[in-house]
């Protein structure tokens, strides 16, 4: 008897009427605007919440939360460079890294594509669009007479 509905509370204060959201479901809804494992919140998993006469009835998945998308990359390949794990989805190990696990972070092995097409590259197009646009706009033009 699972419902399958995800994310009801991502624009909404209620569940479809039914239930009050709670601030940290509108949050994560929120954070994970790029879709389930994207954005700012790595996935750690999904496991029975609830059960009736020994039949799952509610699942529930866990996130971890980053301050930015940058954070969650450099999260997610740090913890994978130094072997760090993430938890188990009923109990998350959420937890930054020491000042001396981010000294042993190797950036050179970190893929930033995701971030530069999501954020630099978007930015730097808009930038570039400006600028043509401003040195049109401030050429002299000659007066003829």
């Amino acid at each position: 008897m699972q419902t399958g509905f995800t994310d009801c509370c991502k624009d909404k204060d209620s569940w479809f009427g039914l239930s009050e959201c709670k601030p940290a479901e509108q949050a994560l809804a929120t954070l994970r605007d790029w879709g389930e494992v994207d954005g700012q919140c790595h996935q750690v998993g999904e496991y029975c919440s609830e059960k009736w006469l020994s039949v799952c009835v509610q699942k529930k998945k866990t996130y971890c939360c980053f301050g930015s998308a940058l954070a969650r990359i450099i999260g997610e390949q740090g913890r994978q460079q130094l072997g760090i794990g993430w938890g188990t989805p009923k109990s998350p190990e959420c937890r930054g890294f020491t000042p001396e696990e981010f000294q042993k972070l190797d950036f050179d092995k970190i893929d930033f594509s995701e971030w530069f097409e999501h954020y630099v590259e978007p930015e730097m197009q808009q930038n570039i669009n400006e600028n043509i646009r401003n040195a049109f706009e401030n050429i002299p033009v000659p007066v003829v007479q």
